[in-house]
């Protein structure tokens, strides 16, 4: 199965609660759609996550760019 690497969006907010959850930071999809906000509309900082046929399963760790 191919997979790819791209920004993170608003919609993605549900497919990580699950992945943070798993990791061990349970937090819902309200939650994390707040934090997304944070990280999308800061302009010196992205959030990619791995994406993987039809559904996005992980979040690679990262920093913001400067």
């Amino acid at each position: 199965m191919a997979s790819s690497i791209r920004s993170a969006r608003a919609d993605d907010a549900p497919r990580l609660a699950v992945l943070l959850d798993r990791l061990g930071y349970p937090a819902d999809a309200a939650e994390v759609t707040a934090r997304l906000k944070n990280w999308l509309d800061d302009r010196y900082s992205r959030l990619l996550v791995t994406e993987m046929g039809a559904w996005s399963p992980g979040s690679p760790p990262c920093t913001p760019s400067r």
